[in-house]
């Protein structure tokens, strides 16, 4: 019986670890903003889009904007000692080969 409880305990310790380190605290500054799985798009053009930016004060309803007009994209927030990390992570649409774009004026 004091196993199942043991282990219990370590793993409900083991995700408030977990849970602290994704929550930044308040007044925390965002150290690094980067785009991964973006190909086609520039990430000058999709930082154009956001509004996070490095060394502004991290928050986290501006992230959830920007991931509503970033569309099919998550985030990563990674909590270190000397700021806040924010990894958005692009999905983007597949390509189409040989189509011709319609030519709406004929």
């Amino acid at each position: 019986m004091r196993f199942p409880l043991v282990a219990f305990l370590i793993l409900y310790a083991a995700s408030a670890v977990c849970a602290q380190t994704t929550h930044p605290a308040p007044g925390q500054r965002v150290e690094n903003v980067s785009f991964r799985g973006a190909r086609r798009v520039a990430q000058e053009t999709l930082r154009a889009l956001i509004d996070t930016r490095s060394g502004e004060v991290y928050s986290e309803a501006t992230v959830k904007r920007d991931v509503a007009k970033l569309r099919d994209t998550r985030v990563q927030v990674d909590v270190t000692p000397t700021g806040v990390i924010v990894t958005f992570l692009v999905k983007e649409k597949p390509a189409t080969r040989g189509q011709q774009p319609l030519d709406k004026s004929q």
